[in-house]
């Protein structure tokens, strides 16, 4: 299921790279409700060795 955003991110993160020459580039996972949840995505689709421990999640959540 979320296998073609991870792809997708991937993707985007290769032509940042090369189109601006950065090297250091962090992602931020932010989910829908609470911030917990962005560490449970983490965990489960094991982001964090797939880009290379260069996702952080989003600490803090903002009611609508």
């Amino acid at each position: 299921m979320g296998e073609p955003y991870i792809e997708m991110i991937k993707t985007i993160k290769k032509v940042v790279k090369e189109r601006t020459g950065c090297r250091d580039i962090c992602l931020r996972l932010v989910m829908y409700i609470t911030p917990k949840e962005g560490q449970e995505v983490l965990d489960y689709y094991n982001l964090m060795e797939r880009f290379e421990y260069n996702v952080k999640g989003y600490e803090y959540s903002y009611p609508f």
